[in-house]
């Protein structure tokens, strides 16, 4: 571990808790609000965009600790960044589905005796991998942001199962332009295609799929999540062998800019007899009438941007149909 990272580690035992992070008191007030669950979370996600910024006095780090499933949860977070304000306000990051997520877990483990792998690809700074940690064997978190590389470690420094890879995947092996993210969003950043925007801050390695599946002799995936803004179908293309060999289950995000490139993703899980599914919440007007916060799951066709969508394998379906029917 570097140096910087052992001072980031060392933060989860000492750092500010999440209750004591200095913030306005309307902040404050609607952050005690949500967490009641009394009104639903599209209208706190739109409210949080509009909240003026020295609403929290000064960029601090802070450190989360939950429960899942009885399991002490601790993550070191920044309330400079989107994703470390939302788990501030909602008690933990996409919460709803990745409780989805464990029970699907869950079932892919049943009565399995072959190692249950987890690749968390766009990691960022360990959202998905700590929140499932405890359902796998072997978790590999492909990240290779610099500025996220830091959190990640010291997020992931006491679970033995997990090992982080910094780079890209893509597919194909070459050096590629990256954006490392806003000041306020992390979760922005993404490998630069080629004449797309500005100049790229940074290079990055970037690796087929296969290529280090093969190399490293990784434990095949059970589960693939798929979060690199706008370069999922490369990474799929990328994986294309260990998909068609293991046809594990995957989540993936389909950002508007991509929806050109879906295609090939599509036809891909089509050809091989997967069923995709919209991972969403209630419609807005059904969460106001009802007061309630639910994931609602809806077929897919790639036609549309999706922020989750959830592909099962034909011999995966029997085991987990009942969870989206």
């Amino acid at each position: 571990m570097t140096g910087s990272g052992r001072l980031a580690a060392s933060a989860l035992g000492h750092g500010r808790a999440a209750d004591d992070v200095k913030a306005a008191l309307p902040l404050k007030f609607a952050r005690a609000l949500y967490q009641t669950n009394r009104l639903p979370e599209w209208l706190y996600k739109a409210a949080l965009k509009l909240i003026p910024g020295n609403w929290f006095p000064e960029p601090q780090s802070y450190v989360l600790h939950t429960d899942v499933d009885g399991r002490a949860v601790s993550l070191l977070h920044r309330t400079n960044d989107t994703l470390g304000r939302e788990a501030w306000l909602f008690g933990y990051y996409d919460r709803l589905a990745l409780t989805f997520l464990r029970r699907l877990a869950k079932r892919l483990k049943g009565g399995r005796e072959a190692p249950l792998a987890f690749y968390d690809i766009g990691a960022n700074i360990g959202n998905h991998t700590v929140f499932l940690a405890d359902l796998f064997d072997e978790i590999y978190c492909f990240e290779p942001n610099p500025k996220a590389l830091e959190l990640l470690t010291a997020n992931t420094a006491s679970l033995p199962n997990v090992r982080i890879i910094p780079v890209g995947l893509s597919d194909q092996d070459a050096e590629l332009g990256f954006m490392t993210g806003s000041e306020r969003n992390l979760g922005n950043a993404h490998i630069v295609a080629q004449g797309e925007g500005p100049a790229p801050t940074v290079w990055i390695a970037a690796r087929s799929g296969d290529g280090i599946v093969r190399e490293e002799k990784l434990a095949p995936p059970a589960l693939l999540k798929i979060d690199v803004e706008g370069h999922e179908a490369q990474v799929i293309e990328g994986l294309e062998e260990t998909i068609a060999e293991h046809t594990p289950v995957i989540v993936v995000e389909i950002l508007e800019r991509a929806l050109g490139k879906a295609g090939p993703v599509a036809d891909l899980l089509r050809t091989s007899g997967y069923r995709a599914f919209r991972m969403s919440g209630l419609g807005r007007a059904r969460q106001l009438l009802s007061f309630h916060n639910r994931l609602v799951l809806e077929p897919y066709a790639f036609e549309r941007p999706c922020e989750s969508a959830l592909a099962i394998p034909p011999r995966h379906w029997e085991a987990l149909k009942d969870l989206v029917e």
